[in-house]
């Protein structure tokens, strides 16, 4: 059972707490410098700086301080930790345009149909959604007609498989946090979607590592169109997690060369479904 949205709330505002949120995700350099291009290169095709635009999930602000950076003036951020969205308050409080910052949740979102023309979803958000059909039946009702969404997922890999495998017989210390029962239902149906689990100190979350088939399925019955479609962390995502979070020399230089190869190859046809993550670029079309 993936946790509820009240326990995935407590788990980041107990990160957030001593401000530990980005020194915890620190090694997982790897995906900002993989995702943050392509939402730059999207944005970078915007003319109208008057575009309201949503940013689900915001966290710390990684995303939204990009977006007001780029001088767009009707930001909006959303998130169900309180204590993520005062570090987000603090790190845009110096900026032009300050982003407009909510406690939401994503599954009711508190504004009216076809408000903004754009949203970013990123960093795994959609993963912690119980009824995550319905957050993007909600995405889908307040982006405007021909509005665009930003949408990152993690999914299930072969790679998180075989480590969780070697996991398993090192006796945790590559730290996947998988039990061998859970191995081996995931062995058995290795490209279906599958609940996993991170931890912080006494908090532990459970989560959806999906199957791209299924999000795309319902985005798709929701009336997105799949524009495009990236693979994420194809080769970085090779490094075992344990070893990221070493943050030795070694570790660092290899991850760095990685994830440079990985920017050059996420949009390449065949390589789309490979990775960690997907990045998909979406498109609201005539109204339901």
């Amino acid at each position: 059972m993936v946790s509820k949205t009240s326990d995935v709330a407590d788990f980041y505002d107990e990160m957030a707490k001593d401000d530990d949120y980005d020194k915890f995700w620190a090694y997982d350099k790897a995906l900002y410098d993989q995702i943050h291009p392509i939402l730059v290169a999207h944005i970078g095709r915007i003319r109208n700086v008057a575009s309201e635009i949503l940013d689900v999930g915001c966290g710390t602000g990684a995303q939204t301080s990009i977006l007001c950076k780029k001088g767009f003036k009707s930001v909006y951020g959303i998130d169900i930790s309180k204590g993520l969205l005062r570090i987000c308050s603090t790190r845009t409080r110096m900026l032009n345009h300050r982003p407009l910052l909510l406690n939401s949740d994503v599954s009711a979102l508190p504004f009216r149909d076809r408000t903004f023309d754009h949203i970013v979803c990123f960093y795994n958000v959609l993963n912690h959604v119980p009824q995550y059909a319905f957050a993007i039946e909600e995405m889908y009702r307040v982006l405007k007609t021909e509005g665009y969404m930003l949408l990152e997922i993690e999914k299930v890999s072969m790679s998180d498989l075989f480590y969780g495998g070697l996991d398993i017989l090192f006796g945790g210390r590559l730290e996947y946090e998988i039990t061998l029962p859970e191995w081996l239902q995931q062995l058995r149906r290795p490209f279906s979607t599958v609940i996993a689990r991170w931890s912080y100190q006494t908090k532990q979350v459970k989560y959806l590592r999906f199957s791209p088939k299924d999000v795309e399925k319902i985005c798709r019955r929701a009336g997105f169109r799949i524009l495009r479609k990236y693979g994420i962390s194809i080769l970085s995502g090779m490094i075992p997690w344990g070893l990221l979070k070493t943050e030795s020399e070694f570790s660092r230089s290899f991850s760095s060369l990685l994830r440079n190869i990985d920017r050059r190859i996420s949009d390449i046809p065949f390589l789309r479904n490979m990775g960690l993550n997907t990045v998909y670029v979406m498109k609201k079309g005539d109204v339901k």
